[in-house]
């Protein structure tokens, strides 16, 4: 599961796997993750959203198969 997991952090878009691996990897919080790459939190909030969704989807389509 782990491996697959990676894979899929893999295919995220380069700015949503880059803000959440800062988040889950690095403990990073939105506004670190914000002042870092330059960009507004909200911004870091929509992204990391948009990342847990699709591993969510993707994690659900493989788990309840």
């Amino acid at each position: 599961l782990k491996e697959y997991i990676d894979r899929l952090i893999a295919v995220l878009p380069k700015r949503q796997r880059e803000i959440f691996l800062m988040s889950r990897e690095e403990n990073k919080s939105n506004m670190e993750i914000a002042e870092i790459l330059c960009i507004k939190k909200k911004t870091v909030e929509n992204l990391l959203n948009a990342a847990l969704r699709q591993l969510r989807r993707s994690l659900n389509a493989i788990l309840f198969f």
